[in-house]
């Protein structure tokens, strides 16, 4: 999308040379120009989260999760995007001197936010770089994950630096606005250096570094994301008949439903409200804290007493015959060996 924006830009960029006059041909090639980093920005943003996932022993940075990590980011360019496109919407050739001095200020305070994330990502970024050489030392990395991640960090490296060279001559250009005073923005030679060719490396290292030659394998997907899991209702695309036999909808009861049979595998079991009956909902569950529970049962085998989850500190277990019609099921987690 990047490179398509940019080859869109420089195309009626080159159009406007032969319609000078043409305002609306020189706002689109000026939008696209200024713009089409940011998709750049982004893509980097998601391949750190896919790098710390496949390659992190601990599949976390800090305290971020691979899908917090994108998702914070990736929102966070697109509210830089959003500023950027207001602000050099309004300083377009045909706006009027003061709509383009208001639009360059716009435009700069959203690619100094868009700096400054790259900033607070950089540091991310050489903690996690750290961390994999120390992880290298002590033998925690496999033998097939020990190179890959090293052309990728150098990869990231060299985009970040090739958008922040970018972002910093945009920046010099328009502080002083766009009078007679200012050389920059009538400097066709600085637009191709400072501006073009950095853009071009940015996408040029991720053709030649391709993520793809190296996240590969079972690890390679990304699991879904916290908010995912909790907007995307029904994410096995079952109808939820609490939600009106409609997709999207969030509400207490959304939870993956299951089929009866599923239901008899499961040994563990608790309450729902009496409104939800009928409805059956899977749920994972720590193997090792309830380890026991499903291994034994006080009162019998576990196809008949199942043991079930007190609603009172005096009540520990239920006959499954005086229990209520509809339960929560908790199924063990399956780990891959």
């Amino acid at each position: 999308m990047a490179a398509l924006w940019e080859t869109v830009a420089y195309a009626f960029r080159a159009l406007g040379s032969k319609n000078q006059q043409s305002s609306g041909i020189a706002n689109v090639a000026q939008i696209l120009v200024l713009l089409g980093p940011i998709w750049v920005n982004a893509f980097a943003y998601m391949v750190f989260a896919r790098i710390v996932h496949f390659y992190s022993p601990t599949r976390k940075v800090w305290f971020f999760s691979p899908s917090i990590l994108a998702l914070i980011f990736v929102t966070l360019d697109i509210a830089s995007f959003v500023i950027q496109l207001i602000g050099g919407g309004m300083a377009g050739p045909g706006a009027s001197a003061d709509s383009q001095q208001k639009g360059l200020n716009i435009y700069n305070g959203g690619i100094g936010m868009q700096e400054g994330f790259i900033v607070l990502f950089l540091g991310l970024v050489i903690k996690f770089h750290r961390y994999q050489l120390r992880a290298e030392r002590i033998g925690r990395l496999s033998a097939d994950k020990i190179t890959g991640w090293r052309w990728l960090i150098w990869a990231l490296y060299g985009c970040l630096a090739a958008i922040t060279i970018r972002i910093i001559y945009r920046l010099a250009e328009f502080s002083a606005g766009l009078g007679t005073s200012n050389p920059l923005p009538s400097n066709e030679a600085l637009l191709y250096v400072l501006e073009s060719t950095p853009m071009w490396l940015a996408i040029l290292v991720w053709n030649i570094v391709h993520p793809g030659r190296f996240v590969r394998g079972e690890d390679a997907r990304m699991p879904p994301s916290w908010l995912s899991r909790h907007l995307c209702c029904c994410c096995l695309q079952r109808r939820c008949d609490g939600c009106n036999g409609s997709l999207g909808h969030v509400g207490a009861h959304h939870h993956r439903l299951i089929d009866e049979q599923e239901l008899e595998d499961n040994q563990e079991m608790h309450p729902v409200p009496k409104n939800l009956r009928g409805l059956v909902a899977a749920a994972p569950v720590d193997p090792f804290l309830d380890a026991p529970s499903r291994n034994s049962s006080p009162n019998g085998s576990a196809s008949e007493q199942l043991r079930l989850r007190p609603s009172s500190a005096s009540d520990s277990y239920c006959d499954f015959n005086s229990a209520p019609l509809s339960y929560t099921a908790y199924r063990p987690r399956e780990f891959s060996s």
